[in-house]
């Protein structure tokens, strides 16, 4: 079962009790934990009623250990697997044509009504920063960066590819801030995964869940602000960049098959025996 999947709590816990009277294993694929990103679910409430709900399920799929760990001090006995990262399914015949020439080049794309961070970014000449999405007043968007508009999914997937993709919410460039902003401390980002589908590394938070598959994968960097942005790309020679992308590109392989899903349900099936 997709968590979650906003049928009301009677109906949901219904099915659970209807699940369990004919013996079926029930597995639950965490979307988002509601009462992280918005200070409560409307459905369970806060994150003590999420969890309570979730031990109904013989085993939760998890983003990754930082949520892991939040679910299992709040209470949660359910077994657990992670999934690492959500796919990202396109039909997609791109080769890999990202590199050091593009070392450079920084992409945000997304909602943009919940990233006012934007109106404070500055980028300095040799910063190329371009940015797509849905946005109630552009004018808004700080002068230094390209606006390029809000495209369908399809063809933004064939605009990305080129540099970084930023990974960062809220309205501080110290930090990402706000409830949507803390909750990159646990969440897996599908904006993460729309820039690794395409092969670009990535520039998270340090602090974010994400950071720490960023460095394991060799796939990006991690800052701990983007106040100065020309400064942390500066640090990164051509031949690093080249080996990012490269990784990225691999990554983007199995995003776009879905191994990921494919591999944590084949470790719930295994873990239940």
């Amino acid at each position: 079962m997709h968590y979650p999947f906003y049928s009301g709590k009677k109906f949901e816990e219904y099915l659970v009790e209807s699940l369990d009277k004919i013996g079926t294993k029930k597995i639950a694929l965490i979307h988002d934990i509601d009462s992280l990103r918005f200070n409560e679910s409307v459905v369970f409430g806060d994150i003590n009623g999420e969890v309570e709900y979730l031990n109904k399920y013989d085993l939760v799929i998890s983003h990754n250990p930082s949520m892991t760990k939040l679910l299992i001090d709040k209470g949660l006995k359910s077994k657990i697997v992670n999934i690492g990262l959500f796919d990202y399914l396109i039909d997609d015949k791109k080769t890999n044509s990202n590199g050091y020439l593009y070392k450079n080049k920084i992409t945000f794309a997304g909602n943009l009504n919940k990233s006012p961070f934007l109106s404070k970014l500055t980028v300095t000449d040799g910063i190329d920063f371009d940015v797509f999405g849905n946005i109630n007043d552009s004018s808004s968007i700080n002068k230094t960066l390209t606006y390029n508009g809000s495209v369908s999914p399809e063809v933004l997937s064939q605009k990305l590819g080129k540099g970084y993709g930023l990974v960062w919410d809220g309205e501080s460039l110290e930090k990402p801030s706000g409830m949507i902003g803390n909750y990159l401390l646990y969440n897996n980002p599908y904006k993460a995964s729309s820039y690794l589908s395409a092969g670009m590394p990535l520039i998270v938070w340090d602090k974010s869940a994400i950071s720490k598959f960023v460095k394991e994968n060799n796939i990006g960097i991690s800052v701990s602000n983007i106040k100065d942005l020309s400064k942390e790309l500066s640090l990164v020679s051509a031949d690093e960049f080249n080996e990012m992308c490269k990784n990225a590109f691999e990554v983007s392989k199995s995003l776009k098959n879905g191994l990921y899903t494919i591999s944590a349900v084949d470790s719930a099936i295994d873990k239940l025996g």
